[in-house]
């Protein structure tokens, strides 16, 4: 894969997408921005000017508003999105496909699955065009 995409890893606690950051660096997915939030600041994760190819949404025990704010604030174009959780439950799998969820991850995140996803979703924005970069948001 050319990892010529735009991957968005977002999350409440940084040490939750830490594993993430270094999974994908270590697989040429390098350019990394980093940027604290709140989901309750008003702040969309991603600025319609800006928006990922590849958002990765680290969700925890507010999964049902990390999902909610997600989807209100995808746009017309959404980023294909994967979701991680430590421990998924059915509630929270089926909340993460209606918001349009591409795949569901476990934490901790298993390097060769995490990879074979994005690079999933690398070939199909290949298709579409790409941008070559990424950035880490954390929610507090």
């Amino acid at each position: 894969m050319s990892n010529n995409i735009n991957i968005l890893i977002a999350s409440r606690e940084k040490k939750l997408i830490d594993p993430v950051e270094k999974i994908l660096k270590s697989n040429g997915y390098c350019n990394v921005e980093t940027e604290l939030i709140s989901l309750d600041d008003g702040h969309s994760i991603y600025e319609p000017e800006h928006v990922p190819d590849v958002l990765i949404l680290s969700v925890d025990d507010h999964w049902q508003e990390e999902l909610t704010k997600t989807a209100e604030n995808r746009g017309t174009e959404p980023p294909a999105l994967v979701v991680l959780s430590v421990n998924p439950e059915a509630d929270m799998l089926k909340m993460a496909i209606r918001v349009g969820a591409d795949d569901v991850l476990n934490i901790p995140v298993n390097d060769t699955e995490l990879i074979n996803v994005i690079n999933r979703l690398e070939s199909s924005k290949l298709k579409k065009g790409t941008s070559k970069k990424s950035r880490v948001v954390t929610f507090m």
